[in-house]
């Protein structure tokens, strides 16, 4: 069964390829899939994310049914707040390590050089300002 909805097939399709199975589509699953409001993008990051996790940690598996993934509200906060984390993990700068021995071996840091962290408040109080100027 493929949806009328090109959304839920290829959120569907996202998951059976991350998965690598063919699973077809049902009512109860198309279903889920339009309430989840989640994007492909972030059906593969979770699963990747899971299938990791369970490597690292057999016996302590994250569940990667569909019903643990899109059968509640809880269960898409929790896949989103998964795929917020993965995202966040991905920004952080790590320097190659052929750049770090070329510094250590010159005398200098080899330290990546990241922003310091700024509170959202203090973001948004600029924009404010920023609108209030015009």
């Amino acid at each position: 069964m493929i949806s009328i909805n090109q959304t839920v097939t290829d959120l569907h399709h996202a998951y059976c390829s991350a998965m690598g199975l063919d699973l077809p589509m049902n009512a109860c699953y198309e279903r889920w899939w339009l309430a989840s409001g989640l994007t492909p993008e972030q059906v593969e990051i979770c699963i990747a994310s899971r299938l990791k996790f369970n490597r690292a940690h057999p016996g302590h598996g994250k569940g990667l049914e569909l019903k643990h993934l899109i059968r509640s509200d809880e269960d898409v906060a929790v896949v989103i707040n998964e795929v917020a984390v993965v995202l966040s993990e991905r920004r952080v700068r790590v320097m190659e390590p052929a750049r770090a021995s070329v510094l250590r071996a010159t005398g200098r840091s080899d330290a990546v050089a990241q922003p310091d962290a700024v509170h959202v408040g203090e973001y948004i109080e600029k924009m404010r300002n920023a609108a209030n100027e015009r």
